[in-house]
């Protein structure tokens, strides 16, 4: 038996339930996974409440990303043995596996080698985040050494890995966050500027940073309302990238300001545009993970809760308060 996260309604991290459950033996293309640590992500707060891309089936497994030891091997899986200590990107259906127990079943697809660097917490923090940022910024944004990039809501783990990410590129790079609290984090990534959108007016500030013509590029996790924001800060020819809903909260802006300026509005999930295209998945994890082996990319840690900890790690998360990624140690 093994213990298991299940999500048991959709009110939220207080409908999550440890159970104890019998995982059984890998099918073809598939691989048990013992678990060490895994990732939580936001996205996973809005399946929670049923307002996510994917509607959750109660009791519904929970967790895309983590670390852990291949424990067994099924039939048609080569390059892989038991032994091996992998990194989990969420390269699978949300539906039907999840991440967050002592031992899993996954398709095996859905690994690649942990680097040595990297220690099991560190590795639950790399699958989900520099992969988005590569699509969203490389594949989707054609990002550019030359270009002034806007990261939204900075300081989150994707956020600093996205600021990190531009700046090893040669952008100029603008984070955002509500306060000036967590500036300090978002420079030390690599950002060039902090804007704080609660305190600030934004549109203001781009201007002033980049001489009045605006940013070149923006990933943006937010959407709702302040997408007009971006539009109105865009230079000519921008591109934004829209790849989260964290406002929850509908947004309107009129057609004419994007026309004008030739703008490329672009939506951007890391499964559906990225990982469900095997050419990019792999074009984009070995770019990603030459760089985290080399240490040119660092995974930066918030805060590590235990198994029993679950629901109190989503609420933390949920609570907005963090400097990088929330991770759950699993053994």
């Amino acid at each position: 038996m093994t213990q298991v996260v299940r999500l048991t309604n959709t009110d939220g991290p207080s409908g999550l339930e440890i159970r104890d459950e019998t995982v059984g033996e890998p099918g073809a293309g598939q691989l048990r996974i013992d678990m060490r640590a895994a990732g939580l992500n936001r996205s996973e707060l809005m399946f929670m409440h049923g307002r996510y891309i994917v509607a959750p089936v109660p009791p519904a497994r929970i967790g895309v990303e983590g670390a852990g030891v291949i424990s067994a091997v099924g039939p048609g899986v080569d390059g892989l043995q038991v032994g091996d200590a992998v990194c989990i990107f969420p390269g699978f259906d949300l539906t039907e596996y999840g991440v967050i127990a002592e031992q899993i079943i996954l398709p095996a697809d859905a690994v690649v080698p942990k680097p040595a660097n990297l220690s099991f917490e560190e590795a639950a923090a790399v699958g989900m985040a520099y992969p988005s940022v590569y699509g969203g910024l490389v594949q989707c944004g054609r990002m550019q050494s030359s270009d002034v990039v806007v990261i939204v809501a900075a300081s989150s783990g994707l956020g600093l890995a996205a600021v990190e990410f531009a700046k090893a590129h040669g952008a100029t790079v603008i984070g955002t966050s509500r306060t000036l609290d967590k500036a300090d984090a978002i420079k030390a990534a690599g950002a060039d500027h902090v804007i704080a959108t609660d305190e600030e007016d934004f549109v203001e500030r781009v201007r002033e940073l980049t001489g009045g013509q605006g940013f070149d590029l923006a990933l943006d996790s937010l959407s709702g309302p302040f997408v007009e924001k971006l539009v109105e800060a865009a230079a000519h020819e921008a591109r934004i990238i829209e790849f989260g809903a964290l406002s929850m909260t509908p947004g309107s802006f009129g057609p004419y300001p994007v026309i004008a300026k030739g703008l490329s509005i672009i939506g951007f999930h890391v499964v559906y545009n990225l990982f469900d295209y095997p050419d990019r998945r792999e074009t984009a994890m070995e770019y990603v993970m030459a760089r985290v082996a080399s240490g040119q990319f660092k995974p930066r840690i918030d805060r590590v809760f235990s198994l029993n900890e679950t629901v109190a790690a989503y609420e933390y998360l949920a609570g907005n308060t963090q400097e990088g990624k929330v991770i759950i140690r699993l053994g």
